[in-house]
């Protein structure tokens, strides 16, 4: 039997979007904020017979439950004048799963 453990944190700087200004807009003149998250993950192997193996995992994204803005329009609005949901990334999520080796 194995098991291991990841722990993986990613941190986004403020990425550059242009803001209609006017006759003076400049590209890239405003950013957005900055994004992060933390992802886990818990892997195992167990022998089931001398060459076969029984695999698992458990997964949990977006630990922290951060939300994290993706895009804005050329107005400042976050996800636009629809007010997109796709302008956020996606919450927390958790995964489980099975394999096996042959």
């Amino acid at each position: 039997d194995s098991w291991s453990f990841h722990l993986l944190y990613r941190y986004g700087s403020p990425l550059p979007y242009t803001r209609d200004i006017g006759a003076y807009t400049q590209p890239n003149n405003e950013r957005m904020e900055a994004t992060s998250d933390l992802n886990l993950r818990l892997n195992s192997e167990w022998n089931v017979l001398r060459t076969h193996a029984l695999t698992g995992f458990a997964e949990i994204t977006n630990v922290l439950d951060a939300r994290n803005n993706l895009w804005i329009d050329s107005r400042g609005s976050v996800g636009g004048t629809l007010a997109d949901p796709g302008a956020w990334n996606l919450g927390r999520r958790f995964r489980i799963g099975i394999g096996l080796k042959l």
